[in-house]
């Protein structure tokens, strides 16, 4: 992203002494059999404390979710969910590719001109090879989503049988959108689509003015407890409920969310029991968990505990 010289120095100063109070939380009471959580995640938010975002977190654009917005109303069946998680999108028709100007606008009442893309641009970051599908029949497994730009790229390789989504127009609206600086209102394009009720979105503003998410600091030489589950995404923020999925094997019990808040990040995870004596299927499933902040999220950083890495929000998951 172009940054401006003319930013403040002082922003990660800040950002360090916001970051002292540390609240630790679970669901349903704590105790010692938290896995090391509350160990391992104090550590984590010391090394963000220690290693604040740059510049563009405070005072540029950074989204903290999906770029591809999802209907209001859901989706009409599992096909076609999996088809827009996928990125699978066929183009009837054209689209205008003027490109313009818009404006982010932060919960603050600040705002932030930033170029925005056309039509076709947006449809090809949406689209991640929807042409290539050749039947209307059984949908591929979705693709986890990323927490910024998606890819653009087209594949020329037919993925078989497979369900598409059709896109026939679009218009220039706005949209919420979650990010380092709290939910913003975004210059989006809406896109109507066959046998949907509302428009699909994605985020209009230009690639080369979107700020990329922090890679996570160097951990401390503490081993994450075999009895933690990494948190993979976020699924659903509102007031102080922060919903998230842990990745657990068919043999985990007992699975607890855990978090620890910290003024300038949050820290989740969860802890787990597991039985033991018989074979257990080397598969992941995501299972949705909820924990209770102190306060609303607003701008903090939402990391895993067992990787600290920062988790972007994927309200395609919660879709119905």
């Amino acid at each position: 992203m172009r940054r401006s010289l003319l930013l403040p120095l002082l922003a990660p100063l800040l950002f360090l002494a916001a970051c002292g109070q540390q609240r630790v939380g679970m669901p349903g009471g704590g105790g010692s059999g938290d896995g090391g959580f509350q160990q391992r995640a104090a550590a984590v938010a010391r090394a963000w404390r220690l290693n604040p975002p740059d510049q563009d977190w405070t005072h540029g654009f950074v989204p903290l979710q999906d770029l591809a917005l999802p209907p209001a109303d859901g989706f009409p069946d599992v096909a076609t969910k999996q088809a827009f998680q996928a990125g699978l999108f066929r183009l009837k028709g054209s689209l205008p590719d003027t490109p313009a100007s818009g404006s982010v606008r932060f919960p603050d009442g600040s705002l932030l001109r930033v170029p925005v893309v056309g039509a076709r641009t947006a449809y090809r970051l949406l689209d991640r090879g929807g042409a290539a599908c050749n039947g209307p029949t059984t949908p591929p497994p979705a693709r986890d989503s990323q927490p910024a730009t998606p890819s653009g790229g087209v594949t020329s390789t037919s993925l078989g049988p497979c369900t598409a989504l059709t896109v026939t127009g679009a218009r220039l609206s706005t949209a919420p959108l979650r990010t380092s600086r709290g939910v913003a209102t975004v210059p989006v394009w809406l896109f109507t689509v066959e046998g949907l009720s509302g428009p699909v979105g994605r985020v209009a503003v230009s690639p080369d003015a979107v700020g990329q998410v922090p890679e996570p600091p160097a951990l401390p030489s503490l081993p994450a407890d075999a009895r933690l589950e990494a948190a993979q995404d976020l699924i659903g923020v509102g007031g102080e409920s922060l919903r998230f999925r842990v990745g657990v094997s068919p043999c985990d019990k007992d699975v607890r969310a855990r978090v620890l808040e910290d003024d300038g990040v949050v820290v989740v995870g969860a802890s787990f029991s597991r039985t033991y004596g018989s074979p257990c299927p080397a598969i992941m499933m995501l299972d949705p968990v909820r924990v209770t902040l102190t306060a609303p999220l607003g701008g903090r950083l939402v990391v895993d505990v067992v990787t600290g890495r920062p988790l972007a929000l994927n309200p395609a998951a919660q879709a119905p």
